[in-house]
């Protein structure tokens, strides 16, 4: 509920310009720390960075995304081995909605206890990062072979 926010309490850009800025730009803010939680806890990764992509991020090694952060909650990319490990702990896959249509990503939610363990957050990173770079192997070459 969007009253349980005191507008009074939030200076906005401009000013206070009404309740849904003030809690968007709180969204934000809680967005930005999650992110910078995250990269921290993936530190011992080289070369991670978070890309900003559609009001998410993209997580990344080098060129290889493996991760998305949206809303307070970290997906990474799965495929038919891995995911089983997501979803046997009751993890969701990642959605949203294109054109009146739900859609659903190979990227899965990583448990609250992983998340909170950085050596085990990165294992299950690196893990991601190795599906990354299997799907794309397999699309530059089926471009290849279609003559793309």
């Amino acid at each position: 509920m969007v009253a349980a926010i005191a507008p009074s309490s939030f200076a906005c850009g401009y000013g206070v310009t009404g309740r849904v800025l003030c809690v968007k730009s709180f969204i934000s803010m809680a967005d930005e720390s999650f992110k910078e939680f995250v990269l921290d806890q993936l530190s011992a990764l080289p070369d991670v960075r978070a890309k900003a992509m559609f009001g998410a991020h993209g997580l990344y090694q080098g060129e290889r995304f493996f991760g998305i952060l949206d809303e307070g909650r970290l997906f990474f990319k799965t495929d038919a081995q891995s995911q089983a490990d997501y979803v046997t702990r009751g993890m969701e896959p990642f959605t949203y909605e294109s054109k009146g249509r739900m859609l659903t990503m190979s990227y899965h939610e990583v448990p609250p206890d992983v998340l909170e363990n950085a050596p085990e957050l990165v294992a299950w990173a690196r893990r991601a990062i190795e599906v990354a770079a299997r799907s794309g192997k397999s699309q530059k070459l089926s471009r290849r072979n279609k003559g793309i």
